[in-house]
């Protein structure tokens, strides 16, 4: 192919690719084509260039191939980008939601496989305020027994305490340890009569005393002291107060609300009154290995005029960390060995008409008029709801040993077979007596 020479370069780029396309058309004897054309510029002079169609076809062909690779790897690394992402959303979503149940239900999974009180630790605690965002509550820790002798009558107390266990009743049914809701039931605060207090005295001897001219069924003591915590009945139970000639039934103890501390102060977690409990529940179980523990539920209390659920700033109230430590209690009780738990709630709360749930619950003031320590009337509804749990508890074991015995047959592990056990001893305990 030749072409006349132009003085304009861009006419003659136009006029070569025109050539260029032309000599795709012509066929030359070798069944070859001219296809491509160079031109020499301002000389005007065109080199020909022989390549073969197939040979643009495959080219044409393998560009087409490498760009649809490209586009096909492109959306092929996009979609698995977008499936990673998603993939990892829900991970992460899952992995939350996980976390938050864990975290809501930590300390019952925790503390079911405590089997002694050297499996709690504080490091297990989460959270030490009620108040999860907060960090200004004074928590001692729960597990460190601590004394209150420099109160001006906590000594004397305790040392009344000590006599009226060591010397003061040959043979006991049940043992009640606690703080002052205990100690009120005796007339007594800090270790001194309370006139306000003796109607409770009376209603505690008709119930629990078999001598004096009552005709009680079971030979109780109580042991408590006001404003003791955890801690406190924890170190009474090491210094005297469970000495060894004491071997009743029954130990029913009632303490943790002490532990939350005062209204005017910021409260204590569930996390840590929970740990407390379970130190006095495990001190019990290794003194009195043989013998029924009942674990009484954290009774009732309000800040706001009987009102258990109303607190401002929407904080959490006492109420709702007593109830979560005694969910926690009745747990631990049915996963271990000698412990049974006791609801006193529905003693001393009630339902305003046309409501449903928490928020409608109230302390009626007959029943608390402090709405913390049970009045005469609390007093008695509940020392009768004790008197029924104790016949219960005699009659199911009554009844496991008499199947025991027919069926020749080893005691089993439940919560009746401490009573049965101490059935059995206080038997042969009169034999030996008679002889």
């Amino acid at each position: 192919l030749t072409m006349s020479n132009y003085d304009d370069d861009d006419d003659d780029e136009e006029e070569v690719g025109l050539l260029s396309s032309n000599a795709l058309d012509e066929e030359d004897k070798n069944g070859t084509y001219n296809s491509k054309a160079r031109a020499s510029g301002k000389n005007g002079k065109v080199e020909p260039l022989e390549i073969e169609p197939q040979e643009i076809i495959e080219n044409i062909s393998a560009v087409e191939a490498k760009n649809n690779k490209r586009k096909t790897n492109k959306w092929e690394y996009q979609r698995r980008l977008v499936s990673g992402c998603r993939g990892a959303f829900i991970f992460i979503i899952i992995s939350m939601a996980m976390s938050l149940w864990l975290w809501s239900d930590q300390t019952a999974k925790v503390y079911v496989g405590v089997q002694k009180y050297h499996d709690l630790r504080v490091g297990d605690i989460k959270h030490w305020c009620l108040d999860k965002a907060s960090s200004f509550c004074t928590c001692p820790n729960p597990l460190t027994p601590r004394h209150r002798m420099n109160h001006k009558t906590w000594k004397e107390a305790y040392y009344g305490n000590v006599r009226e266990a060591t010397m003061g009743i040959d043979h006991v049914d049940i043992v009640f340890l606690g703080d002052s809701i205990i100690e009120g039931w005796r007339g007594l605060s800090f270790g001194q009569v309370n006139p306000n207090k003796a109607e409770n005295t009376r209603t505690f001897e008709k119930l629990f005393a078999k001598g004096f001219g009552h005709n009680a069924d079971f030979e109780g003591l109580a042991l408590g002291i006001a404003g003791d915590k955890t801690f406190n009945l924890l170190w009474r139970l090491q210094n005297g107060e469970i000495p060894d000639s004491l071997h009743p039934k029954v130990f029913w103890f009632l303490i943790g609300t002490n532990d939350f501390g005062h209204d005017d102060k910021p409260h204590c977690s569930p996390e840590v009154v929970l740990m407390g409990v379970l130190r006095v529940i495990e001190e019990l179980r290794a003194a009195r290995p043989h013998t029924l523990i009942v674990v009484n539920s954290i009774l009732p209390r309000s800040e706001d005029g009987g009102a258990v659920t109303s607190q401002e700033n929407n904080l959490p109230t006492v109420w709702e960390g007593i109830l979560e430590v005694n969910r926690e209690l009745k747990d631990y009780c049915s996963n271990h060995h000698n412990l049974r738990y006791f609801d006193a709630t529905p003693i001393f709360l009630r339902q305003k008409p046309d409501t449903k749930g928490v928020d409608g619950q109230y302390i009626p003031d007959s029943m608390m008029g402090d709405y913390l320590h049970p009045t005469a009337k609390g007093y008695l509804e509940f020392g009768e709801a004790v008197v029924k749990e104790m016949y219960h508890i005699m009659d199911s074991s009554q009844a496991k040993g008499t199947k025991a015995s027919d069926n020749s047959s080893s005691i089993e592990d439940n919560d009746d077979d401490a009573l049965l056990y101490m059935f059995k001893h206080e038997k042969q305990g009169s034999q030996e007596n008679n002889v």
